[in-house]
């Protein structure tokens, strides 16, 4: 490193709001000073990129958890919502055109087991399937769950309380409907 001589005066002028001040300042020739550095070090570098690659990788880390939890939330919402409408649609007695002259008994909500298809059913006379519909990979029907809920016609009440119980990605949501054929989900 090479040493500079500092000058042995220099002025500086400050001008303010109202006057224009001067101050000299006196230096002994014998002081040396060293140059200035810009910039920044290599490790000043690294530990910004190390804290930067820390925050993404907790960020992500995050991102994902709340991703997975609510993907089961929103197909346990879907499970609900047919529920709901499986009972919407016995009250009020819409008989679906593949029912064709037969009498309408009820509708029904199958759900496999372990697996990841539920189906929406017209009962009238024989099953008439109105949809199906999949769980997305990792997310299933839990053992323990209802296989089958049948909403009566006219007064959309279930012979017993049932429960559907939906699992993935470590989270866990259940789907109930009690006797009436209201549906809440916990």
């Amino acid at each position: 490193m090479q040493l500079t001589r500092v000058p042995a005066e220099f002025r500086i002028l400050l001008l303010t709001r109202k006057d224009l001040i001067e101050i000299t300042i006196s230096v002994n020739k014998n002081n040396y000073s060293f140059p200035i550095q810009e910039g920044f070090t290599l490790i000043e570098i690294l530990i910004v990129l190390s804290l930067i690659g820390l925050l993404t990788s907790l960020g992500m880390a995050s991102y994902s958890s709340y991703n997975a939890t609510q993907i089961v939330a929103s197909n346990a919402s879907n499970v609900e919502t047919l529920l709901t409408e499986a009972h919407s649609q016995a009250i009020s007695q819409v008989i679906p055109a593949s029912c064709g002259s037969n009498t309408l008994s009820g509708y029904e909500v199958d759900v496999t087991l372990n697996g990841q298809i539920y189906t929406l059913s017209a009962v009238c006379g024989s099953k008439q399937l109105i949809s199906t519909n999949t769980l997305p990979p990792q997310v299933t029907f839990a053992n323990g769950s209802t296989a089958s809920v049948v909403f009566n016609a006219e007064t959309g009440i279930i012979s017993n309380p049932s429960a559907i119980i939906i699992t993935g990605y470590g989270q866990t949501h259940t789907v109930s409907i009690n006797t009436t054929g209201d549906v809440s989900m916990n």
